[in-house]
């Protein structure tokens, strides 16, 4: 998933991306709070038939409005634009 997720936003925002680290750092927490939410999705849970991702502990409090920003956003590139800006 992280892979998927760095190569999707380097290439559709690269004006975010260019000078962020995928080691630490803000492109780093947004990929851990997409994957989290994305992981624990229903869609995502009963294809994987697991119970999802919790998501570090220091990502609870983002994780929790994340979760709201997945079911209000029209589209992936949506969410993950408003994750940037939830974590700045």
């Amino acid at each position: 998933m992280h892979f998927i997720f760095y190569g999707y936003s380097a290439d559709k925002f690269p004006e975010i991306t260019k000078n962020l680290d995928t080691n630490n750092g803000l492109w780093w927490d947004v990929a851990e709070v997409f994957n989290s939410v994305v992981l624990s999705s229903q869609e995502f849970t009963q294809i994987l038939g697991t119970e999802g991702d919790s998501g570090y502990p220091d990502h609870q409090d983002f994780i929790a409005k994340a979760k709201e920003i997945y079911r209000s956003s029209s589209d992936v590139s949506e969410f993950i634009k408003k994750l940037f800006k939830l974590l700045e």
